[in-house]
């Protein structure tokens, strides 16, 4: 039983015993508290969810950002659990390649680490949580926000992730097509045109695999493009969930036409925008 003294004018414990007592010349309470009556087994349970909420409360604005996006906004919780409940083997996995690293390898890992004090490894847990957040990113929305696989001697490249601020999404402002920030996939071409924001458009199709991937911080967002008879229409996916189709397909042309999409909430977003029918193209990016 451990002992404690407070002065009189301290909250009472509820449900602690004491007793009033001269304690070096002053009245006060005397406590005495219950052992702790968890085992060893749930303070160790205790300890590992201390540890594991510690070093992943240092992620950075784009983890978490990243985990929200995909595993809703409990995404902490979400991330604790699918550890405890070791889905798809992901944590037991990492723990059993990491008993394989070199001693120095270990220490990398234990060094990168964005927390030090932990009761258990801290080299363990920073390395399970990279692997359990990259498979669950993955599985839970299809993507990887630019997260990887990392293995043994890839300490240096986890440690960047997981301080990456949002440089690599588009913020509020309007972006052309040919932007750094928009990743085009198949045969996607320019096409010069005057009346087109910066006097030109990309287009693609018809036919063929073609889409283009961006992520972006804020809500709501203008897909740019270029209405008129020729074209078809494209389906836009928000955080790899189901797509929405938007025809760009009209009688008569109209240029830098804008439609809003909605990500439900100001974070960080992914966007594809896929070929759906026909001959498609866009124009530009705004966020609002």
């Amino acid at each position: 039983m451990a002992q404690v003294y407070l002065p009189m004018g301290y909250p009472i414990q509820s449900g602690n015993e004491f007793a009033n007592v001269i304690y070096q010349g002053n009245v006060v309470r005397l406590y005495t508290l219950a052992k702790d009556p968890r085992s060893d087994a749930q303070l160790q349970n205790r300890r590992f969810l201390s540890d594991v909420v510690k070093v992943r409360s240092n992620l950075g604005v784009w983890g978490k950002g990243a985990c929200r996006s995909a595993l809703g906004t409990k995404w902490g919780t979400v991330l604790y659990q699918i550890i405890k409940a070791d889905i798809e083997s992901w944590w037991s996995d990492a723990l059993t390649e990491w008993a394989t690293f070199t001693d120095a390898h270990q220490d990398e890992w234990r060094a990168a680490s964005p927390y030090q004090a932990t009761f258990n490894d801290v080299g363990e847990i920073y390395f399970g949580l990279t692997r359990v957040i990259y498979h669950a990113l993955l599985f839970y929305s299809g993507i990887t926000w630019f997260a990887e696989e990392w293995a043994e001697t890839d300490s240096a490249g986890a440690a960047a992730w997981w301080v990456k601020d949002n440089s690599s999404a588009m913020v509020k402002g309007q972006y052309n097509d040919d932007n750094a920030l928009i990743s085009y996939v198949g045969s996607w071409t320019n096409q010069s045109d005057g009346g087109s924001l910066g006097g030109q458009y990309r287009k693609a199709g018809p036919g063929g695999i073609a889409y283009l991937e961006f992520f972006y911080y804020g809500r709501i967002f203008q897909f740019g493009f270029f209405l008129g008879p020729t074209f078809g229409a494209v389906a836009i996916a928000l955080d790899g969930g189901n797509a929405s189709n938007y025809t760009e397909y009209y009688a008569t042309e109209i240029r830098q036409y804008a439609s809003p999409v909605d990500g439900g909430r100001r974070g960080l977003h992914h966007v594809r925008v896929t070929l759906f029918s026909g001959l498609v193209n866009v124009d530009f990016i705004k966020v609002l």
